[in-house]
């Protein structure tokens, strides 16, 4: 399972592979990420939206586990 690491508003995502969860001014909760980056055969999660941190977290978790990212990064919220 994928540790969770919070990044400060203004911090990038250090990898290029990466999931990111972002809480939006509205409230809603977007999941977007990257794995294999560089290759040919790399995979995007591309962003998606979510009313709730608990079903956002659960993309980010299934996404890093298919694509081996050891790593979610949230930004914007305290993850629980």
């Amino acid at each position: 399972m994928a540790n969770v690491r919070e990044l400060r508003p203004t911090q990038a995502v250090p990898h290029l592979n990466h999931v990111l969860v972002v809480k939006l001014d509205s409230g809603m909760f977007e999941v977007s990420g990257t794995a294999g980056a560089g290759r040919p055969d790399a995979r995007f999660l591309c962003a998606s939206t979510f009313d709730n941190q608990q079903s956002a977290l659960q993309c980010a978790r299934d996404f890093a586990g298919a694509n081996r990212i050891s790593t979610i990064h949230v930004k914007g919220f305290h993850p629980h």
